[in-house]
Order: C-alpha cells, then structure tokens, then sequence
C-alpha cells in the first residue's frame, strides 16, 4: 500500500488558522510563507492559542505572497512590514522582526481584548530548529521548533475511534497529512522522500492545551489530550504527530508518494 499525501497545511501567521493547499513551494524555511508572521504582546513576546484560544476565530487568506485576515466576517488586507524592527521571543529564542504598518494590530487589539502587535521575519533573519542531531544548518520561521509536521490519517481515526466525540485533523495544525498508512505508522519512519526532497523525523511532537481548543467555536475542553494522555504518554509528555527537518527544495502536491528510505526501532 503506497502512502500519499492527502493534505498540505500553510499556517501564515502563528496559532491563526491555517490554509489547505493543493500544491505549494518548499523553502529553507519550510513551507511558503508558513508562520512568517506572528503577534506579540507589548514586551515582544509570542501569543497563541494556548492563553488566548480567541486565537483561533481569525482566518488568514494569501494572494500570491500577499496577506490578509478575516475577522468577524471582514477582510483585512495585511500591508507590507514596515523598516523597523523589534526584538520577538519565541520559546527561548529572541530574533530580530518587522513591524506591520497600517491598522490591522489595532483591529486585532480591539477583538481579542488586549494590546498586540502583528510582525513579520525577515529573508535576512536565520532563526535555527531546536537543536537535535542532524539539524545544525536548519532554519525556521515562527514555527515552534520545527518546519514540519506529519501526521497520518489512520493515526487520527485511532484516535477518534477512542473518543466519545470525533475531533478534525486542524486541532493538530500538521502541515503535512499522510493517508494509506497503518495507525502511527509515521513515528517509524526516519527519513523519506515526497516530491524529490527529502525529510527527516528529528522528534515525536509533544502535545499541549492547543489541542483541546476547539477550532469551530473557540472554546477550550479537556479533549482530545485527556484521551492522548492514556495510550500516547512516555516521560511525562503526551506524543501525536512527528516533528521533521528536510533537505532541499521543490514543490510538495497533494497525491504525492511517500517514499520511506530508513525507519527507526524507537516508537511510542
């Protein structure tokens, strides 16, 4: 059975939602445009979903390498980055970013109920992975730690068949969703091929409240992590899905074969 993709994932700004693709452009970076822009707080510092599940209602929309944000029903055109700069801290990492011109950070403010900022990373700016064996030369955008996610469709039916409420493949945000696999298959595979570039697995993605955020109403519950917690648990942590570095550039398509190159005895 050859496993395909099913489902390609840009996420522009950080913990808004995402845009399903049909094709799309790899970069250094990961995906085109994938979290290269991100809110902050007034000291800089990244916001998500995770404290602010509000988060979750505003839409994003590209046009070619333009943005724009769709909040309560309007669309609001995102204008270029402005030639100032501030420091932004994600997680440990503090790296240089743009500020955004225009009114779009005194909209956002007013919905979401506090004072924020929408900026964006510079070509120039090199902002690397987590550190793990193998992931020296890479770099990110705003993303977590990582340009990729990989998720298999049957890893998510596992799931749901455990579930007294079935929850979508967009609680987990992966960029990239595999179909004709047998359920956490993903976790043993180590390095691949899709589209002629090639990924590596370089960590299991450990799940947090993110995923309990519902992303049809905003609200937050207690599953699917309560579920999670009771099969997908080692070391404290709760696992869905494989963080992965790649190599290389090029296009991903849906259909695209998975071609799996070497596989790894370590699963969860």
């Amino acid at each position: 059975m050859q496993s395909v993709v099913s489902q390609l994932n840009i996420y522009p700004v950080k913990s808004l939602q995402g845009i399903k693709v049909n094709t799309v452009q790899v970069r250094p970076r990961g995906l085109s445009l994938d979290r290269r822009w991100m809110l902050v707080d007034e000291e800089g510092t990244m916001l998500t979903q995770r404290t602010l599940p509000i988060l979750s209602q505003i839409g994003t929309h590209l046009n070619d390498d333009e943005l724009s944000l769709v909040l309560e029903g309007e669309q609001i055109q995102v204008e270029p980055p402005d030639e100032d700069r501030i420091e932004v801290r994600v997680w440990h990492d503090t790296v240089l970013a743009c500020r955004i011109g225009g009114d779009v950070s005194t909209k956002l403010s007013r919905f979401i109920g506090q004072s924020v900022k929408l900026v964006w990373m510079p070509d120039e700016i090199q902002r690397r992975v987590e550190e793990r064996p193998g992931t020296q030369d890479k770099v990110v955008g705003f993303a977590d730690g990582f340009p990729f996610l990989v998720i298999s469709e049957a890893s998510l039916e596992d799931l749901n068949g455990r579930l007294e409420a079935a929850v979508a493949m967009d609680r987990f945000r992966p960029n990239i969703v595999v179909s004709n696999t047998q359920a956490f298959e993903e976790d043993a595979w180590k390095r691949y091929e899709i589209g002629g570039i090639i990924f590596d697995h370089v960590k299991p993605c450990a799940r947090c409240v993110m995923t309990t955020v519902d992303p049809e109403s905003g609200r937050k519950g207690k599953e699917p992590l309560k579920t999670l917690s009771l099969f997908r648990q080692r070391d404290g942590e709760v696992f869905f899905g494989q963080n992965a570095v790649h190599s290389g550039t090029g296009f991903l398509t849906l259909g695209d074969s998975v071609k799996v190159l070497e596989r790894q005895g370590v699963v969860i």
